[in-house]
């Protein structure tokens, strides 16, 4: 679990070591990309988008019904670059880091 907790950003740790327990946080789940392929670019944008779409919904399946279990709530998803945006009490967001498909969990920002 210690390797897992690597994918809690230092934003985010700094966030949960001042909430309380049950204190709703915002975090985006950033999964691992899929396994590289080689996409038959000869197939049509949308195609390949809609591949891409059903791609994500299956890797993400877990983590948006762990979520959901753990009381949180998803507001947002982003196939195009594999984010979760979901707003969960705190002391249930280390347990999203132990997926092996997440890379990360951090605190939204700005762009």
């Amino acid at each position: 679990m210690a390797d897992r907790l690597a994918a809690i950003t230092d934003r985010l740790a700094s966030r949960l070591a001042e909430a309380a327990a049950e204190d709703a946080v915002e975090v985006v789940i950033e999964l691992c990309p899929s396994d590289p392929r080689a996409s038959d670019m000869s197939r049509p944008r949308a195609d390949l988008a809609a591949e891409g779409r059903r791609e994500f919904a299956r890797r993400s399946r877990s983590v948006v019904q762990d979520v959901l279990a753990r009381g949180g709530t998803l507001i947002d998803s982003a196939w195009v670059n594999s984010t979760l945006k979901a707003v969960v009490p705190a002391d249930q967001v280390v347990m999203l880091a132990e997926y092996e498909n997440v890379e990360r969990v951090d605190l939204p920002s700005r762009l």
